[in-house]
């Protein structure tokens, strides 16, 4: 394996021949860091920084390896190949730097199961192929900075946070997704999937899809949007489009001065429990456009000790009729007096 290495590279621990192994700190102040070969490793067990230089593994299989913190100030980091991967158990931080992994398949991972923070601080995460992926367990996080992953099943898959504040989340490829267990939020920012495929998965028992002066943006040949608890938007909108656009809530959907808008051939927004604009505004066009909200009356419309719900008991009639009735065996009339007690007119 070839190595190459600029005038102003520091390196401290120890390397072995084909590899760079350190135990500490990997640094460019300013230089630049050149690894080639048919399978080109860094690994690194603390820190690697670049204030102002960059990083560039290109090879067959590159790979850089961190277990503790990967930082960008000003500079950049890039790993091409055809099994392009970049892994941390941290954080990797870029404050105006960006990351770039291009690949046949580009990985950006950030998978253990004490990973915490993968953050854009004015910067950008960029991950291209044809199956990219970045994958997070705790947190991604763009603060007036950007991720885009673009690729032919490009996927964004967080456990905890997808956060967007002054941001942008883009995903675009034929089978285009983005899941998350707890929470996607977007303040003063975006999310944005694109694609033959496109699809924001949010479904039980995850939490809440979140949009306060932001914007969910869903597009594709069969465009979906699913969550299982909240969607709320204060003030800020939400969008599907696409052929076959739906928006799948079981709880409760929630508009303040915000908007909804779905738009397909096969536009659907069906909701099990709620949906409240205040005020606020939902859209729904298509050929076959519908809004489905199963609609359960409240106890008191309901005749006492009738039970009723989507389980079939989730709730019991209140409601006293007092009106003037026929016996439908005798043919008398009946005046209910009370719950209790009736007379026979």
């Amino acid at each position: 394996m070839a190595q190459a290495f600029d005038s102003g590279a520091f390196y401290s621990g120890a390397f072995e021949a084909g590899s760079v192994v350190l135990a500490y700190t990997l640094d460019a102040q300013p230089a630049t860091f050149s690894l080639t070969g048919s399978a080109a490793t860094t690994t690194a067990t603390r820190s690697v920084v670049a204030s102002p230089a960059s990083y560039a593994i290109s090879g067959q299989a590159a790979l850089t390896a961190l277990q503790r913190v990967l930082v960008a100030s000003s500079g950049a980091s890039s790993l091409t190949g055809a099994v392009a991967s970049l892994g941390a158990s941290r954080s990797l931080t870029a404050a105006s730097g960006s990351f770039s992994v291009t690949g046949v398949d580009a990985t950006l991972v950030y998978t253990p199961v004490a990973a915490f923070v993968l953050d854009a601080s004015s910067g950008s995460y960029s991950s291209t192929g044809t199956a990219a992926t970045l994958l997070i367990n705790r947190g991604v996080n763009a603060v007036a900075g950007s991720v885009a992953i673009t690729g032919a099943a490009a996927s964004l898959v967080a456990t905890r946070n997808v956060n967007a504040a002054a941001g942008a989340l883009a995903l675009s490829g034929v089978a285009a997704s983005v899941t998350s267990v707890r929470n996607v939020n977007a303040v003063a920012g975006s999310l944005s999937v694109t694609g033959s495929a496109a699809t924001l998965v949010y479904a039980s028992p995850f939490r809440v899809l979140d949009a306060a002066s932001g914007s969910y943006g869903v597009t594709g040949n069969t465009a979906t949007l699913i969550s299982g608890s909240q969607l709320t938007a204060s003030p800020g909108s939400y969008s599907v489009t696409g052929a076959s656009a739906s928006l799948v809530n079981n709880r409760v959907f929630t508009l303040d001065s915000g908007t909804l808008s779905t738009t397909g051939s096969s536009a659907t927004l069906s909701h099990l429990r709620s949906i409240n604009a205040s005020p606020g505004s939902y859209n729904l066009s298509g050929a076959p456009a519908s809004l489905t909200y199963p609609y359960w009356p409240v106890p008191s419309q309901v005749i006492k000790g009738v039970a009723y719900g989507p389980n079939g008991d989730d709730y019991v009639g209140t409601f006293v009729d007092l009106s003037i009735k026929i016996d439908v065996q005798s043919g008398a009339l009946i005046k209910p007096l009370s719950s209790k007690t009736a007379i026979t007119l």
